[in-house]
């Protein structure tokens, strides 16, 4: 099994559509497995690297799927990270997380919402992304929430035993968690719902989160705004795939981890060993999910949520307000 484990595979980093090139990397399952993020920002290469003409990459019929798709898609700053190391500890399979190649389709498919070149190369890029694990484990892909505009046409393209998990939380937890990252955060926000509001028909309530973003107010906006999106994404997979998808909360999995990994398991048709579930969950518990080094602290934790409430609860309860007044979605409805 140790040979698998550190065995060398190439693995799809990057696609660019406008110079119609993918690039390879040289890796293995063990930096796979350790890498908090796949799109840069942790090394996790072998140091070889190749370069694929995008048309010939297309064309290779050897890419037929090799294992059933299994993928968690998430809002952001819900638990993704902690239930994918759960996965792990338990050994139920390796989480690629957060891989660049989805991240570049996703971009392409917000600047050309109706593709049929971007859903093959999606197809492709997530059997190549599963490939890595063949004859050794089982692989579960773990997007970018920046790729959640890809979540729809997956769901329709789906194969009989694909499974996928959509991950959120409470409302005013999400916006919290944004003020909660600072600047970047919510820099992020801004971002994000100008993306994703391609995938959803929600330019009205664009143009009107959009106003005054340069103010807190406006990113509190945004953030709202960003939450309703994603849930509509989500809400849409499961009436399109009510068999492949399961909803999954961060407040259950904070409170009761065990039971939220059996069922994310169970879904995703993976082998779970009680015992190691139940280690995994101990671990999980005394661990910060990205950062490995740091002890998990819930004081700490509420400590923080506390000072973010102390400084923006009212600006947070103004923008759920507004969200509730001028969308749509029901998301929002006990907010």
């Amino acid at each position: 099994m140790q040979a698998g484990w550190h065995s060398q595979v190439w693995f799809l980093h990057q696609i660019d559509c406008d110079k119609r090139k993918a690039y390879m990397v040289e890796t293995d399952l063990q930096r796979l497995s350790g890498a908090l993020f796949l799109d840069g920002r942790t090394d996790f290469t072998r140091g070889r690297a190749k370069v694929c003409d995008l048309s010939r990459y297309l064309a290779d019929e050897t890419s037929h799927p090799v294992a059933p798709t299994r993928m968690i898609f998430h809002m952001g700053f819900c638990g993704s990270t902690h239930l994918s190391r759960l996965i792990e500890e338990a050994r139920c399979g390796v989480v690629l997380k957060e891989p660049h190649s989805l991240v570049d389709l996703a971009n392409r498919r917000a600047r050309a919402p109706i593709s049929g070149e971007i859903s093959k190369l999606t197809g492709r890029c997530i059997n190549e992304l599963h490939r890595v694990g063949a004859g050794f484990c089982d692989i579960i892909v773990k997007p970018s929430n920046w790729a959640n505009n890809l979540l729809l046409p997956i769901a329709l393209d789906r194969g009989p035993n694909d499974r996928f998990i959509t991950m959120s939380m409470e409302p005013r937890s999400f916006v919290q968690a944004i003020f909660r990252g600072g600047r970047d955060r919510l820099s992020f926000a801004l971002a994000a719902v100008s993306h994703m509001a391609t995938a959803c028909d929600r330019e009205r309530d664009l143009a009107l989160a959009l106003r005054g973003c340069e103010t807190l107010e406006g990113a509190a906006r945004a953030a709202v705004l960003l939450y309703v999106i994603q849930h509509a994404l989500f809400a849409r997979a499961a009436v399109i795939a009510p068999e492949a998808v399961l909803e999954l909360r961060y407040e259950k999995l904070v409170a009761d981890p065990m039971t939220t990994l059996q069922r994310a398991a169970r879904h995703l048709n993976l082998f779970l060993d009680e015992t190691r579930a139940s280690a995994a969950v101990a671990i999980g518990a005394k661990r910060d999910a990205k950062c490995l080094k740091t002890s998990f602290s819930p004081d700490r934790q509420a400590s923080t949520n506390d000072s973010v409430n102390a400084h923006y609860g009212s600006l947070i309860d103004d923008a759920l307000a507004w969200g509730r007044r001028n969308l749509t979605d029901d998301a929002l409805a006990s907010a």
